[in-house]
């Protein structure tokens, strides 16, 4: 099955992507497609512990399951003041 993912801000400017596309098993947890994720951008590692997960708009974990055509947002944690 087919999903989309979302890059922004940092990572976005860090892979030079705004997204792109994985194939992956029916079952496969979101920590599955970030494990796929960091094998084709290992510069993706360093943010797997604190990345915010959207899965079809909604907040999501790494525990979430996907479904074929799922759009996955990965966003860096954010700050200000």
């Amino acid at each position: 099955m087919k999903v989309r993912v979302l890059y922004f801000a940092t990572i976005r400017r860090a892979l030079s992507l705004d997204e792109e596309e994985y194939d992956v098993g029916d079952g496969t947890p979101v920590s599955a497609l970030i494990d796929l994720i960091i094998a084709r951008h290992s510069q993706f590692a360093e943010w797997r512990a604190a990345l915010m997960i959207s899965v079809n708009e909604e907040w999501a974990n790494a525990d979430t399951v996907l479904s074929d055509g799922d759009v996955v947002g990965m966003m860096p944690p954010v700050s200000g003041g």
